[in-house]
């Protein structure tokens, strides 16, 4: 008498845990490309884009005029007033 090979039968339940652990593997891949693909846009943007000076068109000391240090070169409409300069 021959003996046939031993073939194992996977249940489906094992089936369906290989299967999901191949695909947890190839999503943790996935994310993990996806984040280094985000930090490097995100140094690069931050590379690229141009440094602002602070804008003349914005107070940096919440229209406290009185006490601001950049009065003197300010040409905002209310440090104009309070310097008595016409706007």
């Amino acid at each position: 008498m021959t003996r046939m090979p031993r073939t194992t039968k996977r249940s489906p339940a094992d089936a369906a845990a290989s299967r999901s652990d191949l695909s947890r593997r190839e999503l943790l891949r996935t994310v993990a490309r996806g984040g280094v693909l985000a930090a490097v846009a995100a140094g690069a943007w931050a590379l690229v884009r141009p440094w602002e000076a602070p804008s003349p068109t914005r107070c940096i000391n919440a229209s406290r005029c009185a006490s601001c240090g950049a009065l003197s070169d300010c040409a905002l409409p209310a440090a104009r007033r309070h310097k008595g300069e016409p706007t």
